[in-house]
């Protein structure tokens, strides 16, 4: 997983979690929304290359609409928000898992 520098530390858990809602969530003030099943962060950090993976792997159906995935086993999925510019570039704390990132914009 990140280390908590990276990934900000506003996030919501919800049983209502998509990627809509993360990022109406985020928006305003960061770069990015970030899910994970039932989890929803905001970040201004894209991750680095190295731990990027392709989007066909993020397989967890979001709670609240089944048809979006949040995330996979391991992954974080990426909504890039395109309101904020990203602050820089932040690599994996030494217990790592791989990201991926996408658009809906």
């Amino acid at each position: 997983r990140f280390s908590k520098s990276l990934i900000t530390m506003i996030y919501r858990l919800g049983i209502y979690q998509t990627n809509g809602l993360c990022h109406d969530f985020c928006i305003d003030d960061y770069a990015f929304a970030i899910t994970q099943d039932k989890l929803c962060w905001c970040s201004n950090y894209v991750p680095s290359k190295s731990t990027q993976e392709d989007t066909s792997k993020c397989d967890i159906p979001c709670p609240a609409w089944p048809s979006e995935y949040c995330g996979g086993d391991g992954l974080y999925g990426y909504v890039s928000l395109g309101n904020v510019l990203p602050s820089g570039t932040q690599g994996p704390s030494s217990s790592s898992s791989k990201t991926t990132v996408s658009s809906i914009l």
